[in-house]
């Protein structure tokens, strides 16, 4: 799937109630989507998926079950008004990009992570820049091993959570950095972490904060 919009002229997936994306072609008067509104996308193992300039609305969320070398990039994209969080990626062995996209009001509840990654060949790099406000919570949860160094993202009121899981408590996750890693923790930098889950690392760790700005590692929420 390939879906590359501009700034101006976003590609739009959302809900056939959702008037303000191609107006009222289904004759109910004015209207917008509601959060569940329809299903979602898939993408399925093998497959690959590629958007830039998306936005993505009242569905139930956009999943990325795709192990394909390569298969995953998302950029610049608004997830916005989904039922069970915004985009869920499992990349196996891959390393996903999921760059600069910005997830509004998704998960209402509070159970869901608005972007959650599981990766057994995460690049940090390639997980910076994502935002939003309105969401059940606000910040990404990752789960798998760490494959290039690299510095923990620390985006003002954005977090960097780890857990196994999209909803619930996201217990029992699980962050490797294995031997001849380095993953750097820089001042003020909160790193949160699922009932049960943890941080395993057979490298290197350095994180050094100061008084006014320490590193912290703590429980969510």
């Amino acid at each position: 799937l390939v879906a590359d919009g501009t700034e101006q002229a976003p590609a739009v997936f959302t809900s056939w109630r959702d008037d303000s994306a191609g107006g009222d072609t289904n004759g109910d008067g004015d209207s917008s989507g509601v959060a569940g509104d329809w299903y979602g996308i898939t993408i399925s193992d093998g497959a690959t998926v590629d958007l830039d300039r998306v936005q993505y609305r009242f569905a139930s969320r956009m999943q990325a079950n795709t192990r394909k070398a390569g298969g995953v990039s998302i950029v610049n994209c608004v997830f916005a008004d989904n039922a069970f969080g915004g985009l869920y990626v499992d990349s196996g062995p891959s390393t996903p990009r999921v760059l600069s996209n910005q997830f509004l009001r998704n998960g209402g509840n509070g159970n869901y992570a608005p972007l959650f990654v599981q990766s057994g060949s995460l690049d940090l790099a390639q997980l910076i820049g994502n935002s939003g406000t309105g969401n059940g919570f606000n910040g990404t949860v990752i789960n798998g091993t760490v494959t290039k160094d690299g510095t923990w993202p620390n985006a003002p009121g954005w977090t960097i959570d780890i857990g196994a899981n999209a909803s619930g408590s996201f217990s029992s996750g699980s962050l490797t950095v294995p031997s001849g890693v380095t993953l750097t923790v820089e001042p003020g930098t909160v790193v949160r972490f699922g009932r049960d889950s943890s941080l395993q690392v057979y490298g290197t760790l350095v994180a050094d904060g100061t008084e006014q700005a320490p590193a912290v590692f703590t429980s969510w929420p």
